[in-house]
């Protein structure tokens, strides 16, 4: 299996539900709504509400978000599934994942979030009685459009503080999988508010031609051998 393949599928698996702990009634077809955590939901501004996609209106000081167009006959309860996207997976060098990101579609927003595992991947094959059957030596880009053009601090919370909490989930979805993953010996991150090529001042060109944050994490991790070996 090639890593890309695995770790595609570790990202699909993610937990992306929101648990609602409290709400208000709906009027004018607008809901108050809290959720335990918002996760990633800023990178989006929208949920799926028992599969039917809300958008998000605003964001309130108490941590409670605005949903448009709720249907009073169908407002949000304790016993609503509320899920939010997972983002579009990509891997490859630059130059292919550029390549590539740009013919996904015209419509920027529809092509963001995304994570990247970049190529290549560095991977030791060990021993197969030790029952890991490799140790792949990831690194992993987790990726928001920003307005370079705004203070740091919105671009923090607009896309860093979200992206952080998408790469977490995906460290809580390897450790969920132990049937995969043996383990990994922690893991380095980099959170980058504009991300683009860096100099001495700083960073001073975009490069996928749009202005982007991100957050760069590299870690190593064990992979069972029965996940590495041919049937």
């Amino acid at each position: 299996m090639l890593i890309s393949d695995l770790i595609e599928s570790t990202v699909q698996q993610m937990n992306n539900t929101l648990e609602v702990i409290s709400f208000g009634a709906v009027v004018n077809n607008v809901q108050q709504v809290k959720f335990c955590c918002d996760k990633w939901l800023r990178l989006y501004d929208s949920v799926y509400v028992d599969g039917n996609l809300t958008s998000v209106s605003g964001y309130l000081e108490d941590g409670s978000v605005l949903l448009d167009s709720i249907n009073p006959n169908q407002e949000i309860n304790f016993n609503s599934v509320v899920t939010i996207q997972i983002p579009i997976f990509m891997d490859g060098n630059l130059t292919t994942v550029q390549w590539e990101w740009h013919k996904l579609s015209l419509d920027e927003r529809a092509k963001l979030p995304f994570i990247w595992l970049v190529a290549p991947t560095p991977e030791t094959v060990n021993n197969l009685d030790t029952g890991v059957g490799k140790t792949s030596d990831l690194t992993m880009w987790f990726v928001h459009w920003s307005d370079w053009g705004k203070l740091n601090a919105d671009r923090q919370s607009e896309a860093v503080r979200p992206l952080m909490a998408l790469k977490e989930e995906f460290i809580a979805t390897v450790d969920r999988l132990t049937h995969i993953y043996e383990g990994y010996d922690g893991y380095s991150q980099k959170d980058f508010p504009k991300m683009g090529t860096e100099t001495p001042q700083g960073v001073d060109k975009t490069l996928f031609g749009t202005t982007l944050s991100a957050i760069e994490m590299k870690m190593s991790v064990r992979i069972f051998a029965r996940y590495c070996e041919k049937c």
